[in-house]
């Protein structure tokens, strides 16, 4: 929990790279997905 808190803590300003670019990665498929979807009906 300690480093769970610390994360939360200390890391909440500057995110890591990889991190972002997770969320960058599965923000994208998402749309992706929603766009093939509303472009197929």
């Amino acid at each position: 929990m300690d480093r769970i808190l610390n994360k939360l803590a200390g890391e909440d300003k500057t995110f890591p790279l990889i991190e972002v670019m997770v969320v960058v990665a599965c923000v994208g498929i998402l749309v992706t997905i929603a766009l093939q979807k509303f472009l197929a009906h």
